[in-house]
C-alpha cells in the first residue's frame, strides 16, 4: 500500500503472512475496499488443532527506507528468514544495548525504575539517522512535536551510554538547519532560530497558536541545541564530524545570539530581553536566568570550535560572550530567576523556578560553592507550594542540584521517590512517566532523561569537557544505596566503568576506570 499525507509526505506499507504449514485447500483472496486492504483466507480446518498465522510487516516514507516495493521485498525477506531467526537477533541485539548499564545496590524497585527509563530511551532512538525523539514517543501526547527535550534531556542520557544513538538525535537539528535559518530571517534576526516545537519530518515550526508566546520567546531551545552539537564533540573528539556537520549549527546559533541580544549603555553590558521563561507562566521577562546561561555557553561552545576548527570567529561573539548579563543574585543578597521588576508571583506554576534549570549537566554551569548552595535552597522553597503538582523535570533537576552541594537525602527526596513503589510520576502497567503526579501526558521521555542524568552526572560528579571526563563534584551516595555503577560508558574511543560506593568509614568515593577499547 501507498498513501501520502495531508501536507503531501508519501507513505508505504507492506506485509507478507506465514501460513500453518499443514493448511490443505487454501483458497486467497485480496480484498480492497472503503479504503482498506485484506486478505481473506478459506480452509477447511480440523477441530481441536491449533494453527498459527504470522504477518511480517515493513513501513517506511519518504526518502526514509524507500517505497512500497522495497517494503514488500523487506516483508517477503523476513517471511522466508521465519520468526524464530528474526526473533533470535532481535533478543541477541537487546543484549548488546544492555552491555552498557546504570546498577545499583540496594535498591530492587529503583533499579527496576533506571531500566525502564533507559528501555524508553533507546526504544525511541536508533543510529545512522537523523530522526529525533517526540517529547512523548510514540505515544500521541504532543503530537509528536520536537522540543528542547530532544537536545538537553533524551541526548545527553545516552551520549556516554550510547554514542551513535545519540548521534542520531542532534543530526536532526544539522538537516533542519535551513529551516532555522529561514525561521530567524523571518522574525528579523540573524543565525538560526529553531522552533520551540519542531515537526520531526521538515523542522518547520509547528507550535500550537495558543502557545505563539512560546514559539516566539522561548528560545532558550537554541542554547540547548548548540550545546548538544558542542557535548558530543567534546565526547568524541571527532574533529571531521565538528567541522563538517556542528560546527555549522553551533555558529548560526551564535550569530542568532548577535542579534538578539540589545546592549545596555548604562550598565556597559548585554542583555536578552523579553523572553519565556522554561517556567512558562512568565511569557515577557528580562534577562531570564537560564536563557542568558545558556546563550553564554553557546557563544564560548562557538568560540572554542572555532579555535579548534583553525577559523575565525566572529569578535562579537567575545564581546558578547564576556559582557552578557548573568544574573544570579540580586541585590539584597537574594536569588532570582529573572529581573525583579516583573513580580515572580504566580501561584499557578508547575515549575516554580527556572533556577534548578542551572544544573542541566550541558550546561556546566560555573560558581562557587556558596552561590551553588544558595541556588539549591532557592529552588527548595520555590517548589515548596506547588510540589504536589510540579512537572518531575524541575525535581530531577533539584536532584542533580542536591548532589552537586552533596545533600544525598534532598537527592533521594526529589529523584522523585522512585525509591519506593509509590513514585506518582511511573504509571501502571508499564512504568510510564506522566509529566505531572496528575496527567496522564506519558511517556514524558524528558522526564526519563532526567531521572537517567540524575545517576549519570548528578551522583557521579561528572562532567564532559574539554579537558576529558572531568570529576567536577564530589560523588554523592543515598543512604539507601550501597553503590551505583556505570558500566561500558564510551567516551573518546575508549569504554569506562564508573563506581560510586561508600567505604567503611562512611566516606564515598569515585572509580573512574578507562579501558583500553571501546564496544560498538
Amino acid at each position: 500500500m501507498t498513501g501520502e499525507a495531508v501536507r503531501g509526505r508519501a507513505v508505504a506499507l507492506a506485509a507478507a503472512i506465514a501460513l500453518p504449514a499443514d493448511l490443505r485447500g487454501v483458497r486467497k483472496t485480496v480484498q480492497t475496499a472503503g479504503g482498506t486492504t485484506g486478505l481473506d483466507i478459506e480452509v477447511r480446518v480440523q477441530r481441536g488443532h491449533r494453527y498459527r498465522f504470522t504477518k511480517f510487516v515493513a513501513a517506511s516514507g519518504a526518502g526514509w527506507g524507500g517505497g512500497a516495493a522495497d517494503d514488500r521485498a523487506a516483508a517477503r525477506g523476513a517471511r522466508q528468514r521465519g520468526l524464530s531467526s528474526l526473533l533470535e537477533d532481535h533478543v541477541k541485539a537487546w543484549h548488546e544495548l544492555w552491555r552498557s548499564d546504570i546498577l545499583v545496590g540496594g535498591g530492587g524497585e529503583l533499579q527496576r525504575t533506571i531500566h525502564s527509563d533507559l528501555f524508553y530511551l533507546l526504544e525511541n532512538s536508533t543510529v545512522d539517522t537523523s530522526w529525533p525523539v517526540g517529547a512523548c514517543g510514540f505515544s500521541s501526547h504532543y503530537f509528536g512535536h520536537v522540543f528542547w527535550d530532544n537536545d538537553l534531556w533524551v541526548f545527553p542520557s545516552l551520549l556516554l551510554l550510547h554514542p551513535s544513538r545519540a548521534k542520531s538525535l542532534i543530526q536532526f537539528r544539522q538537516r533542519t538547519l535551513p529551516q532555522a535559518l529561514a525561521r530567524s530571517t523571518a522574525h528579523g534576526f540573524a543565525g538560526a532560530m529553531y522552533p520551540w516545537e519542531a515537526d520531526p519530518w521538515s523542522g518547520e515550526d509547528v507550535t500550537p497558536a495558543f502557545a505563539v508566546q512560546n514559539a516566539d520567546r522561548e528560545i532558550h531551545v537554541n542554547g540547548a541545541v548548540a550545546l548538544a552539537q558542542w557535548q558530543y564533540y567534546l565526547a568524541t573528539h571527532d574533529r571531521g564530524w565538528l567541522k563538517d556537520h556542528a560546527f555549522p549549527v553551533i555558529h548560526s546559533v551564535a550569530d542568532f545570539w548577535t542579534s538578539r541580544v540589545a546592549f545596555n549603555a548604562a550598565k556597559h553590558r548585554f542583555e536578552i530581553l523579553g523572553v519565556t521563561s522554561p517556567e512558562e507562566d512568565y511569557t515577557d521577562v528580562n534577562n531570564e536566568i537560564y536563557t542568558n546561561q545558556v546563550a553564554h555557553r553557546s557563544l564560548e561552545a562557538a568560540i572554542g570550535a572555532a579555535q579548534i576548527l583553525g577559523v575565525p570567529s566572529d569578535p562579537k561573539w567575545r564581546e558578547i560572550a564576556d559582557s552578557l548579563y548573568l544574573p544570579s543574585r540580586g541585590d539584597s543578597g537574594g536569588y532570582f530567576d529573572f529581573d525583579p521588576s516583573t513580580p515572580h508571583d504566580k501561584t499557578t506554576s508547575w515549575m516554580a523556578t527556572s533556577v534548578p534549570m542551572l544544573s542541566i549537566p550541558a550546561l556546566d554551569f560555573d560558581a562557587g560553592a556558596d552561590t551553588l548552595k544558595g541556588l539549591f535552597e532557592h529552588s527548595v522553597r520555590a517548589i515548596g507550594p506547588v510540589r504536589v503538582r510540579a512537572n518531575q523535570m524541575v525535581l530531577v533537576m533539584i536532584a542533580i542540584q542536591a548532589a552537586n552541594v552533596g545533600e544525598s537525602d534532598y537527592f533521594s527526596d526529589f529523584i522523585g521517590g522512585s525509591e519506593s513503589a509509590n513514585d506518582p510520576f511511573l504509571k501502571p502497567p508499564f512504568n510510564v512517566r506522566s509529566e505531572t503526579p496528575q496527567n496522564d501526558s506519558t511517556y514524558l521521555l524528558a522526564s526519563s532523561g532526567g531521572f537517567i542524568q540524575a545517576f549519570v552526572y548528578g551522583l557521579t560528579g561528572l562532567r564532559i569537557e574539554e579537558n576529558g571526563l572531568a570529576e567536577k563534584f564530589a560523588p554523592t551516595l543515598p543512604k539507601s544505596l550501597s553503590y551505583l555503577r556505570l558500566v561500558n560508558l564510551q567516551f573518546r574511543g575508549k569504554a569506562v566503568d564508573v563506581v560510586i560506593s561508600r567505604l567503611p568509614s562512611g566516606r564515598v568515593v569515585r572509580s573512574v576506570t578507562f579501558k583500553a577499547a571501546g564496544h560498538s
